[in-house]
């Protein structure tokens, strides 16, 4: 197992977080939440807000089954990965919009792969997405 075995595993959290994985009713939530941060913990398959509310989002067992899928293709033996975090920040207030009907975000993701002691970082900022409110 290589060094570029776990940064791709931190980098992909990144790109599914924020990209690939991010589902509409996920976004949904989030406009109901105030700005902040999504902390997702992988391997537990649980997540919270900065503010304190209590959330459901699709994303964290969307994030576990791919973040379990990528073992194997990447020769990694999955008892030495010992923690998967990823912190999705999100901003909506950049640009004004009818937040009943269009919302902007601007995200960012950090993610971190444990392996042993050693931990392998992530980041990938100003991702921006368009979101067409349900019923709109």
């Amino acid at each position: 197992m290589s060094k570029r075995s776990f940064d791709g595993l931190a980098h992909g959290l990144c790109e599914a977080a924020i990209g690939t994985r991010l589902a509409t009713s996920d976004l949904e939530v989030l406009t109901m939440l105030p700005d902040g941060t999504v902390s997702v913990d992988v391997i537990a398959g649980n997540c919270s807000h900065s503010s304190g509310v209590p959330m459901s989002l699709s994303l964290v067992s969307e994030l576990r089954d791919w973040f379990e899928s990528q073992f194997r293709p990447r020769h990694i033996d999955r008892t030495r990965v010992t923690g998967a975090l990823v912190n999705i920040a999100y901003d909506t207030g950049a640009i004004e919009t009818d937040r009943d009907t269009l919302v902007h975000f601007i995200l960012g993701c950090q993610s971190h792969v444990q392996v042993g002691d050693k931990v392998y970082a992530r980041s990938i900022t100003n991702k921006r997405v368009w979101h067409r409110r349900n019923g709109a």
